[in-house]
């Protein structure tokens, strides 16, 4: 009696986490980010000891020196970061003739300084907060430096450092940031933006490019507080990427700041829908997932209980930690409206390669409304990605949408592939790199015994031993001693 009471009070505990589900769920894994936040600024270096004259000559004399104002800014960026300022006239100039030290390429300031030493506008970048990455070829214009059209126009570049990337599948990440752009164009001055990614050291990819001429295809227009989202076509099997923020070809114009890069990749599972059959099963997206709980909600009431229950993964009693309350997948919630399933004392890890099933927990004739939650051992709540697709089954190796003779003679074909290598291509039902007898057991329930198209008549139960006997000798024959596939009789 105690140890049921116990049960329940784990269930009802359950339920209440389950049901906590409603709060506001991340949709998406940041893999980087970045928002300069930890960056230490020091005094301002320039600002105040030049009025605003523009490139002249060096021997102009300076105004007397400012009290430098404390903790804002710095040209020390981001560890592993590397920022190039050569491209900038007069970089290696001495002091008096390189411009307003602190804009001198890339560098790195409190907002609330920059704005109130240079204004005009700079303010209106409310979406940034704290330090900020800023190239701002206007206000570094305002002190001596060599003139840009006869010694090379202001060009910046800063690489950010090798993010790692192992384990995301191929063209999943989005790169989005929070940019300050205001642009110039007049027969002088052509200020331009470009970012590029360049994957495990290969070759730079441009993402962006932003010119100042409207007359151009990639002009932008004046954009002071902007959010920029970015999909990037990752390539399958990339370990690292680093990104370029580049400012190009500018003289007297004004500015590019960015702020709260943010590099993300999709919710770590799927929850794929068979909008025909009902099937459902959970995917992984990135070896990222271990999951503790999951939701599945239908406003519509689009759900099929009974099909889901009988195939979830409490059904399928998936990684089991022990035999008592909480330590296995536990049905919570069952209605047309909500299906809910939990791991109080133990989890599933998904990586990218893992699919379960859950049954058959969509009704067909239903509404395609379903939302998808599942929680982390960290507590954590993360929307997953819905997505609505014919489900195969294991032995429709072929994929054509029935198991019928055609997938037996794929198997008949595949049959003693025991390297470890073999694919459902060629006749592995159970994924398990091997093609043998419990993937014939796994084809033989799938059968469609209604699909017209047998390419061989299917040996009955009854028959079954003899022919299982038949393909163990014939194991034995092909070299392997022991019969690997035949793990349903071991």
């Amino acid at each position: 009696m105690k140890r049921d009471l116990d049960r329940l009070c784990l269930l009802l505990l359950a339920a209440l986490l389950m049901s906590l589900m409603a709060a506001t769920p991340s949709l998406a894994v940041v893999v980087w980010s970045e928002d300069f936040e930890g960056l230490t600024l020091g005094d301002s270096q320039d600002e105040g000891r030049f009025a605003p004259v523009g490139p002249v000559a060096p021997t102009d004399p300076p105004t007397a020196d400012p009290d430098p104002i404390p903790n804002v800014w710095t040209d020390v960026a981001p560890t592993g970061w590397t920022v190039d300022r050569s491209g900038v006239p007069g970089y290696n100039n001495p002091p008096d003739n390189n411009g307003v030290k602190e804009w001198i390429g890339w560098n790195f300031a409190d907002k609330g300084f920059w704005n109130d030493i240079a204004g005009q506008g700079r303010g209106d970048f409310t979406n940034a907060t704290g330090t900020v990455m800023v190239a701002d070829d206007d206000e570094w214009d305002d002190a001596p430096h060599p003139d840009s059209a006869a010694n090379g126009w202001y060009n910046t570049t800063a690489d950010t450092l090798a993010v790692p990337l192992t384990g995301l599948p191929a063209g999943v990440l989005k790169l989005s940031f929070d940019s300050s752009w205001r642009p110039e164009f007049d027969s002088n001055y052509h200020q331009r933006a470009a970012m590029t990614v360049s994957y495990d050291g290969a070759a730079p990819i441009e993402v962006l490019n932003w010119k100042s001429d409207p007359a151009s295809p990639n002009f932008h227009p004046d954009s002071r507080n902007e959010t920029v989202s970015i999909d990037l076509d990752n390539p399958a099997g990339a370990k690292s990427m680093v990104i370029q923020f580049g400012l190009f070809d500018a003289g007297n114009d004004w500015w590019w700041a960015i702020d709260n890069i943010s590099l993300d990749a999709p919710a770590p599972l799927t929850l794929r829908v068979d909008p025909n059959s009902g099937a459902m099963e959970l995917r992984g997206n990135l070896d990222l997932a271990d999951v503790t709980g999951y939701e599945i909600t239908s406003p519509s009431g689009s759900l099929d209980p009974a099909g889901w229950q009988a195939g979830n993964l409490a059904a399928q009693n998936i990684d089991p930690v022990g035999a008592g309350p909480g330590e296995s997948w536990e049905s919570l919630f069952f209605t047309s409206n909500q299906l809910a399933e939990s791991f109080l004392l133990g989890s599933s890890a998904f990586d990218a390669t893992r699919v379960e099933s859950l049954g058959t927990g969509f009704n067909s004739a239903g509404t395609p409304d379903l939302v998808f939650e599942f929680s982390q051992p960290d507590g954590s709540i993360t929307q997953g990605v819905v997505e609505y697709a014919t489900i195969y089954q294991d032995a429709d190796f072929n994929e054509d949408g029935v198991v019928d003779g055609t997938d037996l003679s794929t198997w008949q074909a595949g049959f003693g592939q025991f390297d470890g290598a073999a694919a459902k291509t060629d006749g592995d039902a159970n994924d398990d790199g091997f093609v043998g007898g419990s993937d014939f057991l796994i084809w033989q329930r799938q059968l469609d015994r209604s699909a017209s198209n047998r390419a061989t008549a299917v040996p009955e139960p009854a028959a079954w031993v003899l022919f299982s006997l038949a393909l163990a000798g014939l194991a034995v024959i092909r070299g392997r001693p022991y019969w690997d596939g035949f793990r349903t009789f071991q």
